[in-house]
């Protein structure tokens, strides 16, 4: 499978369209990890995993969505790959970290889905809390 060339700042990287680029930052002092499939350019997808899971939930659904959209799928603190720094106090924590996650980045706007089945989903919590907090930006 070819790789597709991208840019990000003043490195090259290469992101191939069906295995994910894994890659860390900062959140409020925890190491944060997400992935990246598709192409830098397209349309950012931002996908948030319910609570107890991780950001490789979502394979068989990106597999549908990297033609169109260059997908990002976050790994909230202590979640996945992502440092735990002591328990999520609050909802607004996850939003904290999609938020900064966009910012690192440099991604506006883009297209957020959080995965849950009921209404008290982490992923679903925290895409309405940046929804409403960053309006212009998801």
């Amino acid at each position: 499978m070819a790789q597709i060339s991208a840019t990000r700042g003043n490195s090259r990287t290469l992101i191939n369209p069906t295995e994910p680029s894994l890659s860390t930052f900062d959140a409020s002092g925890c190491r944060i990890a997400y992935f990246e499939w598709g192409e830098r350019g397209q349309t950012p997808l931002l996908l948030i995993h319910a609570t107890g899971f991780h950001a490789r939930v979502w394979d068989q659904t990106i597999a549908h969505l990297t033609g169109q959209y260059h997908v990002i799928a976050i790994e909230t603190r202590g979640h996945g790959r992502s440092e735990k720094r002591g328990p999520v106090l609050d909802w607004k924590e996850p939003a904290e970290d999609v938020f900064e996650l966009l910012q690192h980045l440099k991604l506006a706007p883009a297209i957020g889905a959080g995965l849950g089945a009921r209404v008290v989903s982490m992923g679903r919590r925290a895409a309405c809390e940046m929804r409403t907090r960053m309006a212009s930006r998801m």
